[in-house]
C-alpha cells in the first residue's frame, strides 16, 4: 500500500524545500504611483478652524479671568465697607446708649438740685419771716 504524501498534511501554500511563499510582487508602476501621492493629514482650512477655535477658547478664558478679577474686587470692597459700616454703627450705638445714660444721670442730678434749691428757698422764706417778726417785735417795743 502506498503512503499518503507529506504534502497533504502541511499548509497548502508551503512546499517542502522551497521555504516560505513570497508575496505577489507589485508592478513597478504601482510603487511609483504610491510614492508620488501627496499625503494630506488635514486640510489647511481645518488647521485654520482649529487655530481659530483655540484662539477663541484662549480669549474666553482670558475674558473670564479678567471679569472674575474685576467682579471679585468690588464685591470684596463692598464686603469690607459693609463690615466697617456695621462696626461704625455698633460704635455709634454704644455712644448713643452712653449718651442716653449720661442724660438720665444729668436729669436725676438736676431734679435733686431743684429739690435742694426749693428746700433752700423755703428755709430762706422762713428765715425772712422770722427776721421780719423780730424786726416788728423790736420796732414795736420802742
Amino acid at each position: 500500500m502506498a503512503s499518503l504524501p507529506i504534502r497533504a498534511a502541511t499548509w497548502p501554500g508551503f512546499e517542502p524545500g522551497h521555504g516560505m511563499p513570497t508575496p505577489t510582487p507589485l508592478r513597478r508602476g504601482a510603487t511609483q504611483k504610491l510614492t508620488r501621492l501627496g499625503l494630506v493629514l488635514s486640510h489647511s482650512s481645518a488647521r485654520r478652524a482649529w487655530l481659530g477655535r483655540g484662539l477663541l477658547l484662549l480669549a474666553g478664558v482670558l475674558a473670564g479671568a479678567a471679569g472674575g478679577y474685576f467682579y471679585a474686587d468690588p464685591q470684596a470692597g463692598r464686603a469690607e465697607q459693609q463690615a466697617a459700616a456695621a462696626q461704625d454703627q455698633q460704635q455709634l450705638q454704644r455712644q448713643l446708649e452712653q449718651s442716653q445714660l449720661n442724660l438720665r444721670v444729668t436729669e436725676a442730678r438736676s431734679q435733686e438740685l431743684e429739690r435742694q434749691i426749693a428746700a433752700l428757698v423755703q428755709q430762706l422764706r422762713e428765715s425772712q419771716e422770722e427776721l421780719t417778726f423780730f424786726r416788728r417785735a423790736r420796732d414795736g417795743k420802742h
